[in-house]
């Protein structure tokens, strides 16, 4: 068992509080959202973006400390069967990036959660977009 795995799986789990929301969007440029997925997904019979962010409050052991995280996935199909991808996953901490990364996750580090100007174009492209969550316009 190596470092990551001995921290990030231990017998009562790492984290112990965590407060975070989730919103569904349809997409208002279906041609940003197939560039953005790679070649081996296809479209889904219903396009949608999930967005989610996490304050995870209490974590332990040591060194596991206080983070935050965003991310952002598109529905997709892969062999028949309806999956999400991971796009970005935005983590204001190093050791929960490289965890992240180690089991295959694409996580940024960054000190503030900024979406790109290009996943507002994704849902808004610049009008309201119903968000299925909470019905609140983006």
């Amino acid at each position: 068992m190596n470092m990551l795995e001995r921290y990030f799986a231990p017998a009562r789990g790492a984290i112990r509080e965590f407060a975070g929301t989730s919103a569904f969007c349809e997409p208002v440029d279906l041609g940003l959202y197939r560039r953005l997925l790679p070649s081996p997904f296809g479209m889904p019979d219903q396009a949608l973006v999930a967005i989610a962010a996490f304050d995870y409050l209490k974590v332990a052991p040591w060194p596991l400390t206080r983070w935050q995280e965003w991310g952002a996935q598109l529905k997709c199909e892969w062999r028949g069967n309806a999956g999400w991808y991971p796009v970005t996953m935005a983590v204001t901490k190093w050791l929960p990036m490289s965890a992240g990364r180690y089991l295959g996750y694409p996580k940024l580090r960054r000190r503030q959660h900024q979406p790109r100007a290009s996943w507002r174009r994704l849902v808004s492209a610049g009008r309201p977009s119903r968000c299925a969550a909470t019905g609140d316009a983006l």
